[in-house]
């Protein structure tokens, strides 16, 4: 609802909003995944959720490459989108050949989408605001910060209950996990969401600059 509220306003376009509504709708249908296995504890929930993880990941490097280095031109790159996002679900086959596999597979996407959104940040054009490139800042080191909480929580999930039995036999370390993951992808929206104004705003100011001269 907020980025089809961008759009009809005009302060994202439609390419744009395309990649956000596609990141959106993702996060969308992991809920029902994460809530069926943090109740249930239900194996097949548990797959379903390593494998939309790589993906939303994935989709978030693929919005900071397009923010940053792909669109040259007004049109989407879908090429590298294709790509990126079937290297993303292969990646996968790494927990087939080795116990840590789906770990190295989450760390490699995690390093690609935090080296991509600090090469959008170092990008953003001159025409931005000081004001508006520290919330950008800000929301890219939150969206990691808990982006390491959710990671470190959920793979120190059993040592916590043993270490840390208050209040982790409570509330495992897996369910504080989701609530990082959470926070994670809403940072990430905010971080996204002014990246993509901001280069909106510079290529509008830059048309009417092409025109008046």
């Amino acid at each position: 609802m907020r980025v089809h509220s961008l759009f009809t306003n005009g302060s994202m376009s439609a390419d744009d909003a395309y990649l956000m509504y596609v990141f959106a709708w993702m996060v969308v249908i992991y809920g029902p995944v994460q809530l069926v296995r943090v109740v249930f504890h239900w194996r097949v929930a548990g797959i379903l959720d390593q494998w939309f993880t790589l993906p939303i990941f994935a989709w978030v490097g693929v919005t900071c490459y397009e923010i940053g280095v792909g669109r040259t031109s007004n049109n989407l790159d879908v090429l590298s989108m294709i790509l990126i996002m079937t290297l993303s679900v292969t990646s996968y086959g790494l927990a087939i050949l080795h116990v840590r596999g789906f770990e190295v597979a989450l760390g490699a996407h995690i390093c690609g989408v935090v080296v991509q959104g600090l090469r959008v940040y170092q990008r953003a054009s001159s025409d931005v605001t000081e004001l508006d490139r520290q919330r950008q800042l800000a929301a890219l080191i939150r969206a990691v910060v808990c982006c390491a909480g959710f990671v470190t929580l959920k793979l120190a999930d059993w040592h916590l209950v043993h270490q840390l039995p208050m209040p982790f036999a409570v509330l495992s370390g897996h369910f504080w996990s989701k609530i990082a993951d959470f926070m994670q992808v809403h940072y990430a929206c905010q971080f996204l969401e002014a990246a993509l104004a901001a280069r909106l705003h510079s290529k509008a100011k830059h048309v009417a600059i092409h025109k008046s001269n």
